[in-house]
């Protein structure tokens, strides 16, 4: 537990207390003649950390990390894979969901932007916003706020009574 929370702090710089985490056990039998490590299963109570960790995973430093799916959905994903691959080199934007292949057109790009060098705002004429000229009628809330006061008025504020 200790050894995990460390490792998601100094690579994602995300802080994981104990009570995030449901379950941590090891996967796999113990074979100390091979050499390997065994993978970590890691079960989080809330979603939204999962989320996090799974956004920055690439950020990980010597660790692989994956979500974690029934045998039928990785069978299912496995014989996708295929059609993925031929939907990509079609030029199409192609990922799998879960157990369904989702195809949009476009192209696919592994994910990186790229901009396009030509199209500076210097180089091309662009029409610049209308300024609003003059005032507007609208008021500031603060500025109507700031001269009143929430305290009892003193006595120098209370004019004097005329008898």
């Amino acid at each position: 537990m200790e050894v995990l929370t460390k490792k998601i702090k100094d690579d994602l710089n995300i802080i994981i207390e104990y009570r995030d985490i449901n379950t941590v056990y090891r996967i796999g039998k113990s074979d100390t003649n091979n050499g390997k490590e065994r993978p970590v299963h890691v079960s989080f109570v809330n979603n939204w950390k999962k989320i996090e960790i799974m956004k920055k995973k690439k950020e990980f430093k010597n660790v692989y990390v994956s979500e974690d799916y029934p045998k039928e959905i990785l069978d299912k994903r496995r014989d996708l894979l295929p059609k993925l691959k031929e939907e990509r080199e079609k030029g199409k934007y192609a990922f799998i969901d879960y157990d369904k292949l989702v195809i949009k057109e476009g192209k696919f790009d592994n994910g990186k932007r790229k901009r396009n060098p030509s199209a500076s705002p210097n180089s091309i004429e662009q029409p610049r916003k209308q300024q609003i000229k003059g005032k507007t009628n609208r008021l500031n809330a603060f500025n109507i706020m700031k001269n009143r006061s929430n305290s009892l008025p003193t006595e120098a504020q209370i004019p004097e009574k005329k008898t």
